[in-house]
């Protein structure tokens, strides 16, 4: 299911003249013009074919063995690798092996490594610093290999070690575009950020590859791309791999694009109503347990916003049971369109168990179980896919069809104990603010 909100805007920034970039000549072993390998795309402009490529990090060359000018020197290698790899492991037309991989071939002979790789292309290279001064310039010697002509054509580019670098970066770039497809595609900007979405893990993958696990709102990501080229962009909640973003990107030169997220959300409590009013939750237990419910009232410390908690304690004997609910009224009750439920718990860090149980519009119930294993406030993400019906005391008249099915009646924290110590679905814990989003 895809849903949330996806903002997608483009404007075009400025080509930056160039003018500390370099070529100092080039340097050609074997032959001196390049071979290419077909692009081989269908009548639908799909690419049938790949092309096999190892990007493999730069290596640093020089006497000078100063802390410093090593210190640098792997920033530099890290800088150069990243940005090559970032690019080109998502071109379409593409095939770059994971980075873990690349990072671990020990290249001898150039010929031998593509044939164990069965590599088209290899992307490799040395770089030295020239200059004095806080900012000397890396001297970096760009190589690439073919495997039609079994030759090495070498570049020589001079580029600046402060910010500019990523500007020479993207000269290099063009270059190896050019030697690998055969094409002067110029690079466009894909920017994510203003993302709003609840603290769980997502995967955002372009072009199939995963390029980040996008966890809170904070979450921002610039990637270079080629211009004039699609890249299928999907994210995915690793909770239930539900889709909630699918869309298809293409830029002119130059052009830039801003992709933000927001996830829609529905407020079922925050209980600082329902404190003053009690008369929607309930709560029972066997005649063996006991079960008491409070609430507490207190200011956010930073904003001054006035929250509240619902406080449930449990003590269950053998194969006793507790439990505390909600009824739901109609507003909050209406569930359709959303695919999760949220619930911020203050756990104590007991190892002990208890249920969270929702009642829907034909009487089924569904449960979702949790441990109490951290200590604190912590944000409880319930897929429904992750509901599970429960498998004993289902009302005789309930529509058991195995779908959370809106408006739903109750939600229930539940407690029950079905072990000799019968101490182990006893808890003391405290419930926030509850919300749906998909």
């Amino acid at each position: 299911m895809r849903a949330g909100y996806i903002f997608y805007s483009s404007v075009f920034f400025i080509a930056i003249s160039i003018s500390f970039f370099s070529c100092s000549g080039n340097s050609v072993k074997g032959q001196s013009e390049s071979v290419y390998l077909e692009v081989v795309k269908n009548t639908n402009n799909i690419v049938m074919k790949e092309n096999k490529v190892l990007i493999l990090p730069f290596e640093y060359v020089s006497e000078d063995t100063s802390s410093r000018k090593q210190a640098n020197a792997v920033v530099i290698r890290t800088i150069m690798f990243n940005s090559f790899y970032s690019l080109f492991s998502l071109i379409p037309s593409v095939d770059v092996p994971d980075k873990q991989e690349l990072t671990n071939i020990i290249l001898q002979n150039p010929e031998e490594t593509a044939a164990n790789y069965d590599a088209d292309f290899i992307i490799h290279g040395n770089y030295s610093f020239s200059g004095k001064g806080s900012n000397p310039e890396a001297v970096v010697e760009l190589i690439v290999w073919n495997k039609i002509s079994k030759n090495e054509v070498t570049n020589i580019f001079k580029v600046p070690t402060d910010m500019n670098i990523f500007e020479g970066i993207d000269e290099m770039t063009a270059y190896i575009v050019k030697s690998i497809l055969k094409e002067n595609n110029e690079l466009a900007l894909l920017k994510f950020g203003d993302f709003s979405i609840p603290p769980e893990d997502y995967g955002l993958y372009i072009n199939d590859r995963l390029v980040a696990n996008p966890s809170n709102s904070d979450f921002s990501m610039n990637l270079k791309i080629l211009s004039k080229t699609k890249y299928h962009v999907l994210m995915k909640r690793v909770s239930d791999d539900a889709e909630v973003m699918d869309l298809t990107v293409m830029l002119d030169a130059g052009e830039t694009t801003n992709l933000s997220f927001t996830t829609n959300t529905k407020l079922i409590t925050d209980f600082r109503e329902r404190g003053r009013s009690t008369d929607k939750i309930y709560y029972d237990c066997d005649s063996r347990s006991s079960i008491t419910t409070n609430f507490h009232f207190f200011r956010d410390s930073e904003t001054g916003e006035e929250l509240a908690e619902f406080n449930v304690s449990v003590a269950v004997h053998v194969y006793g049971w507790a439990y505390a609910g909600i009824k739901l009224s109609p507003k909050q009750a209406d569930w359709t369109g959303y695919d999760a439920l949220s619930i911020w718990v203050a756990g104590n860090l007991t190892g002990k168990w208890f249920n969270i149980l929702n009642t829907d519009a034909g009487d089924e119930r569904f449960i979702y179980v949790v441990q109490d294993s951290w200590e604190g406030w912590k944000k409880i993400n319930i897929p429904f896919n992750k509901l599970r019906r429960r498998g004993d005391n289902q009302p005789r008249d309930a529509i058991l069809n195995g779908v959370l099915d809106s408006p739903i009646r109750t939600l229930e924290f539940y407690s029950v104990s079905h072990r000799i110590d019968g101490r182990l679905g006893s808890y003391d814990l405290s419930f926030g603010k509850i919300e749906l989003y998909r």
